[in-house]
């Protein structure tokens, strides 16, 4: 389920895309903002206020899975004793304390 959730935020992220471009083709320099009514300027603002809020979770949802060291990997690798899955297998051999907790790493578990 998870792979769902994520897929289908990279979808709206790609659909916030296509239509952050329109908004910049529609308005070809900033200057053309101040020729905007209040009205069209403040439902502007709302549209991207909500676009951003998609693109946060998409960033958040991508990040939550990767290595809290190189940022690159997933995480598979849960430290003992705190019981953190916050790194990955490439990490894990120079990882002294948690990333997340900084308790000291005592061993390590795939």
């Amino acid at each position: 389920m998870g792979d769902f959730v994520v897929e289908r935020a990279k979808h709206e992220v790609l659909e916030w895309k296509e239509r952050h471009d329109l908004v910049q083709i529609q308005l070809k320099l900033p200057g053309e903002l101040r020729d905007l009514s209040i009205q069209k300027l403040k439902q502007l603002q709302s549209k991207l206020r909500t676009d951003l809020e998609e693109v946060d979770k998409v960033l958040y949802l991508e990040n939550a899975k990767k290595c809290m060291k190189c940022e690159e990997n997933n995480r598979t690798v849960t430290l003992e004793p705190c019981n953190h899955l916050s790194i990955c297998n490439t990490c894990a051999g120079s990882v002294t304390e948690c990333p997340y907790c900084q308790v000291p790493v005592i061993t390590t578990h795939t």
